[in-house]
């Protein structure tokens, strides 16, 4: 027979009371936020690979993890498309990877999953590069543009930080702080193989990149005065 909630809910019970009506209730909410979670995490259908793999990929598993694992992630990161990225990075304070004895992961950190994930337009993260009023969000647009982009745009857009000598925190492994400026941050994003606990695709070096660009250059203009 059936037993009635107080709540208007009924259920089929043999000779169990009410508690088992709410009990299946409250397991069936966390499987459904359950798999919310699974699917939030997951990278945009539209999205393509990137130096052969999934975007996401290109931060560790480990790392991926601890990420959304974390409270950041979970209540600020969850439900973000492009569109409304910008506003929480905009509440940005520092950079950072992970840090702490557990790895506790940054927001700066999340928030460059998050774009791995979403995979925005290129001129969506020009637009980031290029915003003079928040240094934290050019810095955040280099950063992921570094991951995933061209060595041309990577150049192109990157080395223009190089003039922006605003001073940024820096957040260490450890969890303590220290000063550092966007024109160096840039340097290393360029110069180095690893930032903010993330390896970074290798790159050619600019010389070599430039020569390349000048002898490509060169022999199409040969290949038009043959003709």
């Amino acid at each position: 027979f059936f037993f009635q909630a107080e709540d208007g809910i009924r259920d089929f019970c043999l000779s169990r009371g009410l508690g088992d009506v709410y009990k299946r209730q409250v397991v069936s909410t966390q499987s459904t936020w359950g798999i919310g979670f699974e699917m939030a995490n997951k990278t945009d259908a539209a999205a393509q690979s990137v130096h052969g793999t999934n975007p996401q990929n290109l931060i560790d598993k480990i790392t991926r993890l601890r990420i959304h694992a974390s409270n950041f992630w979970k209540e600020r990161c969850y439900a973000l498309k492009a569109e409304t990225l910008v506003d929480v990075a905009i509440e940005l304070k520092y950079v950072g990877g992970t840090y702490g004895g557990t790895g506790k992961p940054s927001p700066f950190l999340c928030l460059v999953l998050k774009m791995l994930q979403i995979a925005p337009e290129l001129e969506i993260v020009q637009e980031f590069i290029m915003n003079r009023d928040y240094k934290y969000i050019r810095v955040l647009g280099a950063f992921y543009l570094r991951l995933v982009g061209r060595p041309e745009d990577i150049y192109e857009y990157i080395e223009p930080l190089y003039n922006d000598f605003r001073k940024i925190r820096i957040r260490r492994p450890d969890g303590t702080f220290y000063i550092s400026h966007v024109d160096e941050f840039a340097d290393e994003l360029l110069k180095s193989d690893i930032s903010c606990d993330i390896v970074l695709p290798r790159i050619l070096k600019r010389q070599v990149f430039v020569n390349i660009i000048i002898y490509i250059t060169d022999a199409r203009r040969w290949k038009k005065w043959e003709c």
